[in-house]
């Protein structure tokens, strides 16, 4: 990510969003962070419309990090919008925040992760 100022990340993470019940309900980017914790607020671009005060699961992987990681939010706000006039997708701003210790630090500006991986496993092709 980028740190752009006051504790905000741009981010460009893809995610699967899941309600409650861990029913799948789409494909989505988190496109930004601001904060730490559960104080905190993620950015979500989503296909599918996710409802203002409705709680939703983002789960994603990253090869170099030896576990899935989860994170549970609020949408606190969501505006449906374009790409470039074509493509309607949604925006969105999800607080009230659940997740394990590594997923907001993966979330923070300079933090950094510790993994269990070793250098060999984490080879690409």
């Amino acid at each position: 990510g980028i740190k752009t100022g006051q504790s905000r990340m741009i981010l460009n993470v893809p995610v699967r969003v899941l309600d409650e019940s861990e029913n799948p309900l789409g494909e989505g980017l988190i496109t930004g962070a601001k904060g730490s914790g559960a104080k905190g607020k993620v950015y979500l671009a989503t296909m599918p419309v996710v409802t203002p005060g409705v709680k939703v699961i983002l789960h994603f992987d990253m090869p170099e990090y030896h576990s899935p990681m989860r994170l549970t939010g609020e949408v606190e706000d969501e505006t449906r919008t374009t790409y470039y006039g074509e493509v309607p997708f949604s925006k969105s701003t999800l607080g009230n925040l659940q997740g394990s210790e590594a997923v907001f630090s993966f979330l923070t500006p300079g933090a950094q992760l510790e993994t269990k991986e070793d250098w060999g496993s984490l080879k690409r092709s």
